[in-house]
């Protein structure tokens, strides 16, 4: 279904990188998306949707490739890979050489 979504830019958020007008959405949605960034292979984004006739929204949501996560799931993903980080840097030392296999 195309739907016409009244969309200014007084109501979308600052982040949203999507050109707004006529699009298929189905059920009625309108959807605001964020550019763009890359971690190796994985794109990372923030998504957004409004129900045009309610007017309801859900998100934003963080983006992690396949998965979405809350802004409260997104901060304890990174409180978590944090704290995996700092581990691993206080094992190894400041006089350990950092080697990694390439990736893909």
């Amino acid at each position: 279904m195309t739907a016409t979504v009244g969309t200014t830019e007084a109501n979308c958020p600052a982040w949203c990188a999507r050109r707004h007008g006529r699009h298929d959405v189905g059920d009625e949605e309108q959807l605001h998306v964020s550019g763009a960034l890359q971690v190796r292979r994985t794109l990372l984004r923030l998504v957004s949707t409004v129900e045009t006739v309610a007017g309801i929204q859900g998100g934003p949501y963080v983006v992690v490739g396949e998965q979405d996560y809350t802004l409260h799931e997104a901060e304890v993903l990174i409180a978590a890979l944090t704290q995996l980080v700092d581990e691993a840097r206080a094992a190894t030392g400041p006089g350990v050489p950092r080697m990694r296999k390439p990736g893909p």
